[in-house]
């Protein structure tokens, strides 16, 4: 008698009985109470990821539902893939979906930072590296430049700032 430590279903035998068990797997179980997913995360990103931080899933199986999770364990070891060097990273979703399977591809956001109540604007209106930059707002038919301060980088093409009032009239150089 063989007794996997989780709840799971045999998926594949590779044994007949009465045969010798080598060295090579003979059986696989796949855990059914508590699945985790696996992305690769290249090295040029890997410094951003670390344990706990929350992570939104979409699966292609089901495209009209966002999952959320966690970050559960980060690989100290690369695995090379094209001569790139990408680290696993597991997941553990919060509620695991009754129709998730193994195998199955998603788009995985893992959050590395955020920020909430802040004012944004288009990364293309505010000039000038650094925290400390200028926007150029409009107020009648006067145009003025006005230094904010840059309290975040989003990915998504915005810049949350400080330094001008909400509902301000911004305009492009």
């Amino acid at each position: 008698v063989i007794r996997a430590p989780f709840t799971g279903t045999v998926t594949s035998v590779d044994i007949l009985p009465g045969e010798t068990a080598g060295a090579t797997p003979v059986f696989t179980v796949l855990a059914t109470d508590n699945l985790e997913l696996t992305a690769r995360v290249p090295e040029i990103d890997i410094t951003k990821v670390a344990l706990q931080q929350p992570v939104r899933v979409l699966f292609d199986a089901d495209r009209s539902s966002t999952h959320v999770g966690h970050v559960s364990y980060l690989s100290p070891l690369p695995i090379q893939i094209d001569g790139v060097a990408y680290f696993e990273v597991k997941i553990t979703l919060d509620e695991t979906p009754t129709w998730l399977r193994g195998g199955l591809n998603a788009d995985i956001d893992i959050i590395t930072d955020a920020k909430e109540n802040v004012l944004r604007v288009p990364k293309r209106y505010v000039t000038g590296d650094g925290t400390t930059a200028a926007i150029r707002t409009l107020s009648g038919t006067t145009v003025a430049t006005t230094t904010v301060t840059k309290t975040f980088d989003g990915n998504d093409g915005f810049v949350a700032i400080e330094g001008i009032a909400e509902g301000t009239t911004v305009v492009t150089q």
